[in-house]
């Protein structure tokens, strides 16, 4: 697995993804971005992350770890998205809990695209109830999540970059390229780069994960 983040000019990311390996042998993988820019978010980013490193290492479950990222912003003006994908090399599952994110996108070997679709609200005062979905993740699939710096991108022509426009990047790579997490991320940042006119307008934060064929 691999993972990145850009911060936007002058601004202090409020964007993070974190790898946490899991009780039992799994490996979590987490992807979130607060609500506005600067200090205040970057307070916020820092004691999420911390909570929902700390439950994830304790083997919590991805939804009860959301809800105790919810309970901490409980006095917080700022709101959070995130993704939590636990990767089970031994069951060749992935699990996902998505609050208000934009989904991840899975590739299989054979080159079909599904996406971790929101299975809850996003992260906030409010609270709230989450659940997990599963699906197989099998040699040669490989799972890309991102904040939405990188959909929110526009072109010449003022479009945002659409989910749909990124599976079709991934799908188009060659199976080395996908099974290699450092690679694809390169390449699919450079051909989100080349498309955008308005690049660094927020920030990118990018992970992906691969199983080996």
């Amino acid at each position: 697995m691999a993972g990145t983040t850009q911060s936007a000019e002058g601004v202090v990311a409020g964007d993070w993804w974190d790898a946490i390996p899991r009780p039992d042998g799994a490996l979590a993988l987490v992807v979130a971005d607060v609500s506005g820019h600067g200090p205040e978010a970057s307070v916020t980013a820092v004691r999420v992350r911390s909570i929902m490193r700390a439950a994830l290492c304790a083997g919590l479950e991805p939804e009860a770890v959301m809800a105790m990222a919810a309970d901490s912003c409980k006095d917080d003006e700022h709101f959070v998205t995130g993704i939590v994908l636990v990767l089970d090399p031994t069951a060749g599952t992935i699990t996902w809990c998505n609050a208000g994110h934009h989904p991840a996108i899975v590739v299989t070997r054979d080159k079909e695209a599904s996406l971790c679709e929101p299975t809850g609200p996003l992260v906030s005062s409010l609270g709230g109830e989450w659940t997990t979905r599963t699906r197989f993740f099998s040699p040669g699939d490989a799972v890309v999540a991102f904040t939405d710096g990188l959909v929110e991108s526009r072109n010449s022509d003022g479009d945002e970059l659409e989910s749909s426009k990124v599976s079709q990047f991934i799908r188009g790579m060659d199976a080395p390229v996908r099974e290699n997490p450092e690679e694809l991320i390169s390449q699919l940042l450079a051909q989100v780069r080349h498309r955008a006119a308005d690049w660094r307008r927020d920030d990118v934060t990018l992970v992906a994960a691969a199983r080996r064929s």
